[in-house]
């Protein structure tokens, strides 16, 4: 088909780039990093042929399942305020300048 980069493959077939380059190398390509440029059909083949059988996800993924949001939880022991959380009105500082 052409050439294309570590990356876009990985991608297409559910790899991590790591993953991909070490089962190129593995095959005999010369490949340096993510962004390397492989023939398609060749690194495909060279993907079937690997111990592993093509595309695998692993199971235990070490990072948390979220989005990448943050959920902020108030304490237990803290009281809930009826007007969330906002904090009390403070005295309005007197700034006198001198010259």
């Amino acid at each position: 088909m052409g050439k294309k980069r570590v990356h876009e493959l990985a991608k297409e077939l559910g790899l991590q780039n790591r993953d991909l380059i070490n089962r190129l190398k593995k095959a005999g390509f010369d490949v340096k990093s993510h962004s390397s440029t492989v023939d398609e059909d060749d690194a495909r083949r060279a993907v079937k042929k690997s111990s592993d059988g093509g595309a695998r996800v692993k199971a235990d993924d070490p990072r948390p399942k979220g989005g990448g949001k943050v959920i902020r939880r108030r304490k237990k022991d803290a009281p809930a305020t009826p007007g969330g959380d906002a904090k009390p009105a403070a005295k309005p500082q007197v700034i006198v300048r001198r010259r």
